[in-house]
């Protein structure tokens, strides 16, 4: 019995063993995958994402599961690396899967795949960047060589990524428009355009985005509308139907009038004569010629005056309220004009006293010389503008020693008159820079006289004849430069014509045969 027993021990002692053996044999595995969350791409994610896999096993493999749907998981082993890609999404609707990770006996690793689906394409319009009006229409300034239109692209929604577009010339949208009861339009010439063969990129995060065209004019026909229709092609899959109206985006660039042909102003020139008691003298600056040069060369501020002082039984010099205004604040009304290039005349008239430019002894007429010379330099003058006007008569022995006695002679007057002028010039040229002016408005038909064998020409620079008077007796001197315009025709044609439209070159016809000769040959336009 006691053998028996030893016996069946054994058994189960040997048995024994062999179940703890087999019990060493099967250990269990492990498997760890870094990192293990979930994994998310875009629709055109090209990114791939790298996954480090730990295992006790011997071997490991990965296993994707697309649920049914093409293979747009791809994992790739390499060593101990695995490498997880996704092809580009073209639904718009997102997609999952999964990739799974196994070895020996561990337990599987599962990391969740998720996709985003492709944005649906973002519409939008093209439209002017300053109009709504259909077509839009520009005219060109004359002068200019190129002009740029300015269509915009307006997105219903911002792009999240860069796109693409191409702007194209719809010929046939200016066929059809010249089809119509509507004005005819020219094709713009090739090369009169831009538009990039590579087409527009058109930046993420943004909804309104320029796309200019410059329109080269230099080669177009003057005065002709030309018409430019525009169109939209897409070129990237995220923009998608873009609308340009019924007819495209249409311009129509009318160019300008042929240039005028540039004025001669070396042979004629223009004076205005200015009552700047109520004009401002800086509206000359807005009367120009067809080529944009201006009309004027010189103003005349008309008018401070020459006037008798009982109290220093002297002469001096007046400037009214208005005209003190103009001198005082000659940065504003005055020196605008010079620095265009025009000349700034103080005119001086008769003031209802004896004083008057014809009537001056020599020593008052040096004194109101220097007056003059003085405001000249004070106010940056180009001259003076003397008018022998408005004076009052006084009775023979009044003022003898200031004034010539009084006298209804014009002769003598004109002589006395040219006296004061050549006392002005030698006064100017003396005291100021840059050689004064001196005009003189003839106001009757007598001739001007030289003084003391000095010619007429040395001590006058322009001569202005009165409303009514004649130029043939000044006409001719060329070295006198005196020839001037009949005052009557020029201020009808400023009347009728007004200032601006007309260069002298298109004045009216006038039977004066002097006039005619004087305006084609040259020299001064006086205008009031």
């Amino acid at each position: 019995m006691r053998k028996i027993f030893q016996v069946l021990l054994g058994t189960v002692m040997v048995a024994a063993a062999v179940l703890s053996c087999k019990k060493d044999e099967i250990k269990q595995e492990t498997l760890e995958v870094s990192p293990s969350e979930p994994l998310t791409f875009s629709w055109n994610d090209a990114e791939r994402v790298a996954l480090e896999v730990t295992t006790t096993a011997d071997s490991w493999d990965a296993a994707v599961d697309t649920d049914g749907e093409d293979d747009w998981v791809t994992a790739q082993k390499e060593g101990t690396t695995l490498t997880i890609s996704v092809k580009e999404n073209d639904s718009e609707s997102e997609r999952n899967g999964k990739v799974t990770v196994s070895a020996g006996n561990a337990k599987p690793v599962e990391i969740p795949v998720t996709q985003t689906g492709k944005p649906a394409p973002v519409t939008g319009k093209l439209a002017d960047q300053t109009s709504t009006d259909d077509p839009v229409k520009v005219t060109m300034a004359q002068g200019a060589t190129a002009y740029t239109v300015t269509p915009v692209l307006k997105l219903a929604s911002a792009l999240e990524d860069a796109g693409s577009m191409t702007l194209y010339y719809d010929e046939a949208g200016v066929d059809n428009w010249n089809l119509g009861d509507t004005p005819e339009c020219a094709k713009l010439p090739e090369g009169s355009y831009t538009l990039p063969e590579e087409g527009f990129t058109i930046p993420a995060e943004q909804t309104d985005v320029p796309l200019p065209i410059e329109i080269n004019l230099e080669n177009l026909e003057y005065e002709t509308s030309y018409m430019l229709v525009l169109k939209v092609q897409s070129k990237s899959d995220n923009i998608g139907a873009v609308s340009c109206g019924n007819d495209g985006l249409r311009y129509i660039i009318t160019t300008a009038k042929e240039p005028a042909k540039p004025v001669d102003h070396s042979t004629r020139k223009n004076l205005a004569i200015l009552e700047v008691n109520d004009v401002n003298p800086l509206s000359v600056l807005e009367v120009k010629f067809t080529d944009g040069s201006l009309f004027f060369d010189g103003v005349v501020l008309f008018s401070s005056n020459i006037q008798y002082d009982a109290v220093g039984n002297s002469v001096e010099l007046y400037h009214n309220p208005n005209v003190q205004t103009l001198l005082e604040q000659r940065d504003t009304y005055i020196k605008p004009l010079q620095d265009a290039g025009i000349e700034v005349y103080l005119s001086i008239l008769g003031n209802h006293t004896p004083a008057r430019v014809s009537n001056l002894l020599p020593a008052t007429a040096e004194d109101f010389a220097a007056q003059v010379a003085y405001a000249i330099n004070t106010y940056h003058l180009d001259g003076v503008f003397l008018d022998d006007e408005y004076g009052s008569s006084y009775g023979t022995g009044e003022y003898n020693d200031v004034f010539y006695p009084y006298t209804n002679s014009i002769s003598t007057r004109e002589k006395q008159y040219s006296e004061f002028g050549y006392i002005l010039k030698q006064t100017l040229k003396e005291e100021c820079e840059g050689n004064p002016k001196v005009i003189l408005y003839q106001v009757n038909d007598e001739e001007w006289y030289n003084y003391n064998g000095t010619p007429a020409n040395e001590y006058l620079d322009l001569l202005i004849p009165d409303h009514n008077g004649k130029v043939a007796q000044y006409y001719g001197s060329r070295n006198m430069n005196l020839a001037k315009e009949n005052m009557t025709f020029v201020t009808w044609n400023c009347r009728e014509y007004g200032f601006g439209e007309h260069a002298t070159d298109n004045l009216y016809p006038t039977s004066n045969p002097t006039v005619k000769k004087s305006l084609s040959d040259g020299n001064w336009v006086g205008w009031y």
